[in-house]
């Protein structure tokens, strides 16, 4: 996938790889001996990259263009990273919890990427998106 610009990219690895890392923290443990074993590794790769992505972030936003420039991706790729997550009403997420495949319902696991997310969007000195506009999932 190609990003127009270094700050949609810095915005994807912030908000998508932090999906992936609370997607991977749900393996540990888990009952499929496969997963359990990458798990740890995959989520100290998804942190270094959305780590990477927010300090892309608050360099760019360190000037008024900046900050315009990240608002916008910010604004693109936060309905999308909370889509993620899945619906929250899937009856496959109480399948998963029951096989020992993840801990957690969607719902709540995005509620903790939101609870996580917006703080430190907000001290970019940018605006956090509604969570609920350009939704294709709830």
């Amino acid at each position: 996938m190609k990003f127009p610009t270094w700050t949609e990219l810095a915005a994807v690895n912030f908000l998508t790889d932090r999906v992936g890392m609370y997607q991977a923290r749900e393996w540990v443990g888990s009952s499929y001996v496969v997963l359990s074993k990458v798990a740890p590794m995959v989520v100290k790769d998804e942190l270094g990259h959305t780590t990477m992505g927010y300090d892309r972030l608050e360099r760019v936003c360190q000037t008024a263009p900046g900050r315009e420039e990240a608002q916008k991706a910010i604004n693109k790729w936060y309905p999308a990273a909370l889509d993620m997550f899945g619906r929250s009403e899937s009856p496959r997420q109480f399948e998963y919890i029951k096989w020992g495949l993840k801990k957690q319902p969607n719902g709540e696991l995005r509620r903790k990427f939101i609870d996580d997310v917006n703080p430190l969007i907000a001290k970019l000195g940018i605006d956090v998106p509604d969570e609920n506009k350009n939704r294709r999932f709830f």
